[in-house]
């Protein structure tokens, strides 16, 4: 009821009594959607009044002098130096009027809900300045709304008899909001507990005894608003309800009681605004973890099922050091090279791919290399496990304390633990540097990404890779997209890189059975991900098309 038509008409009253005479020093604004009038009061008293345009927390208070802050806007200029004669309330509407001394201008205080503006008026009803959307006020006149209407008080049983009754009926409930500007949700729940008349009937059927029962009823409440001392109700400690008079269909909850409207509404308002901006916060934070602990699973999920690379860097050791061992028996310049595996009790021969343009010792040294390589991933995979892990039971146990019911410093206190942890400031790019979405394989100094998923594709080819890099993919069947990364954008890889990368992305598909694949190039930027595609599903263009002999690491 903070905007209800009697509490802004009691605030025109005393309002009237506390600014009479007094002098507007400035007029500014230093925080969104508020606007400050300094004042030059009896008995040489500064003090301010504050008026809200917020969507949310529309208000009209006074307050005591505060310093003006540096970055603070002059706005509405022409009021500045007037003395203040009085405020009125406009007839059945929520506008409070500011009226002046030894002049026609005025300040129209507009609170329409989502639509509250304070408008300098000059003669003729002629908009001077608008403190929101000047431009397009301005010079415009002011349209009084209309038409004018009574106030429920005045109005005798016949009127408020045949307001109830005229048709087309609806419930009491309608008909009542319906037919008077005075009714609000609030309002109704409390006739309908005063009379214990049912509010849900047809208005048609009620009747004369009821009717008169629910005119004073309504009559006594209202005029109860003019009178009585304001007071908040307390639900959980928050304030719940501000009302002008008793709501005895709260008798339940606490009550805090004022002297007068503006203590009473400065109460209400700043601790409801802090209580809901609590909550907010706490809904926010509550998300975030959710949303935190979500990503984390995904990830420790994909980390744990990563393919098996120690039996890969096992293989590669093995590799290494079978061509060391044998490469006296080895012929030069062929790949992929017949072996025997002394590691196996049978002594069988297998097949290792070789680069003919290196030696043998040196091919040896790349496979210990990789071997390398997959043992610092294995490492690193291991260190992020036990850091998600780690990070995920402190996130939980703040989960575990959001759950309660927190005041605003323990809620600030948790925010600012999140942003220390760099929960906050999620990027979901840096957790997913965790798990990369391809297999890494370097020759000839070039690096070459492999897609590991037709997921991790889509996130290869459109997340990591440059536009500017070699994107290839085996022709007519499923299978890796293969990125050969450019040292620089203008500095294509050398054929024989081209074809080792070829002959991956062969390997990597459906047809790595095949003895030729044929395999599609072309630069990243002319790959397309058509709308609604499957994962991995691309279209590309100015393709090249390469045969392969296919081989998978």
């Amino acid at each position: 009821m903070e905007l209800h038509y009697y509490t802004l008409k009691r605030q025109a009253k005393e309002l009237s009594e506390i600014c009479r005479d007094a002098r507007i020093e400035a007029c500014f604004t230093q925080k969104k959607n508020e606007l400050t009038l300094q004042l030059w009061g009896k008995e040489n008293r500064a003090f301010q009044l504050i008026l809200s345009t917020d969507p949310d927390y529309p208000f009209l208070l006074h307050r005591n002098f505060q310093k003006r802050a540096s970055q603070s806007k002059d706005v509405l200029q022409t009021l500045k130096a007037k003395k203040i004669s009085r405020f009125s309330i406009m007839s059945a509407d929520r506008i409070i009027i500011m009226h002046f001394h030894s002049t026609p201008i005025r300040l129209f205080m507009q609170y329409f809900l989502k639509r509250t503006n304070f408008f300098v008026i000059g003669e003729n009803d002629i908009v001077l300045e608008a403190f929101k959307q000047n431009k397009k006020y301005s010079g415009q006149r002011y349209a009084i709304p209309g038409p004018i209407r009574t106030e429920l008080l005045e109005k005798k049983m016949s009127e408020f008899t045949a307001l109830i009754r005229r048709p087309p009926h609806k419930t009491l409930y309608q008909q009542l909001k319906k037919s008077f500007f005075e009714m609000n949700n609030t309002i109704l729940r409390e006739i309908e507990y005063r009379s214990k008349i049912d509010l849900s009937q047809n208005s048609a059927e009620i009747n004369e005894k009821e009717m008169e029962l629910l005119y004073h009823t309504v009559q006594k409440f209202l005029q109860q608003c003019l009178q009585d001392r304001p007071r908040v109700y307390i639900k959980e400690n928050v304030p719940f309800i501000f009302s002008l008079t008793t709501l005895e269909h709260l008798q339940n909850l606490p009550v805090e009681f004022f002297l007068n409207l503006n203590e009473a509404l400065t109460y209400f308002i700043f601790k409801k605004k802090k209580s809901d901006e609590n909550e907010q916060l706490t809904h926010r934070l509550r998300t975030l973890i959710d949303n935190k602990i979500e990503q984390i699973n995904l990830v420790m999920s994909r980390l744990h099922n990563q393919p098996d690379e120690d039996v890969q860097r096992k293989n590669y050791q093995k590799w290494g050091e079978l061509i060391l061992a044998q490469y006296h028996d080895i012929p030069k310049g062929i790949s992929p090279v017949r072996i025997r595996d002394l590691y196996d009790p049978n002594q069988n021969f297998i097949n290792i791919d070789i680069n003919p343009e290196l030696s043998l010792p040196e091919n040896a040294q790349q496979y210990f290399d990789k071997a390398r390589k997959v043992a610092e991933n294995l490492r690193r995979v291991k260190q992020n496990l036990h850091r998600l892990q780690k990070q995920k039971q402190e996130i939980l146990k703040i989960q575990t304390l959001l759950q309660n019911q927190l005041d605003g410093n323990a809620i600030k206190k948790i925010e600012q633990k999140l942003k220390e942890m760099h929960i906050l400031q999620t990027d979901p790019e840096k957790l997913q540097e965790i798990y990369r979405p391809y297999k890494q394989y370097f020759f000839e100094g070039w690096e070459i990404w492999v897609g590991k998923s037709a997921r991790d594709n889509d996130a290869l080819t459109f997340q990591k890779a440059h536009k500017e890099d070699t994107w290839m993919h085996a022709q007519g069947v499923s299978g890796s997209h293969v990125i050969v990364r450019h040292k620089k954008p203008t500095q294509n890889p050398p054929q024989n890189v081209i074809s080792y990368a070829a002959r991956l992305a062969g390997g990597n598909s459906k047809a790595k059975h095949s003895t030729v694949v044929p395999v599609m190039m072309t630069k990243v930027k002319y790959v397309r991900k058509p709308k609604g595609s499957a994962p991995g599903a691309v279209s590309a263009e100015r393709v090249k098309t390469l045969f392969a002999e296919p081989f998978a690491h």
